[in-house]
């Protein structure tokens, strides 16, 4: 059955200007903040360790780790560089996440330069097979 243009599919739906339960609850939550926060901060000065993560989670939240650069040379082999960022690791010149991220990239590389010699190599074939 197709609808009819200006004819609603449900005449006696939710009417205009009714608040649906997450905007009433939202409003709820919203009201009882200030003393859920003072039950939060009464608790952890109490102790609790629930409480305290809380509390600082949300005023000092977890900070990335920074690190130094990884440092290549783009003139040598994807294998070296690979090895190049390996050593930054071992020496702890760079952090393992940032030469994670690093080797991951140089492995993406190798992956692209690998895929284009195989276009080139199926398109020298299927022109050696036209001539």
């Amino acid at each position: 059955m197709k609808f009819q243009p200006g004819i609603s599919g449900n005449p006696s739906g939710r009417p205009r200007g009714i608040k649906d339960r997450r905007t009433t609850y939202t409003e709820t939550i919203e009201s009882m903040v200030p003393s859920l926060l003072e039950v939060l901060h009464t608790k952890a000065l109490a102790g609790d360790l629930t409480a305290i993560k809380m509390l600082l989670d949300r005023v000092l939240p977890n900070r990335k780790a920074e690190s130094n650069p990884v440092i290549v040379d783009s003139s040598d082999g994807l294998s070296t560089q690979a090895q190049t960022v390996l050593a930054q690791i071992l020496t702890g010149a760079v952090s393992p996440e940032a030469g994670a991220s690093a080797i991951s990239a140089i492995q993406g590389v190798a992956k692209i330069i690998e895929l284009d010699e195989l276009i080139t190599r199926v398109e020298a074939l299927e022109n050696a097979q036209k001539a």
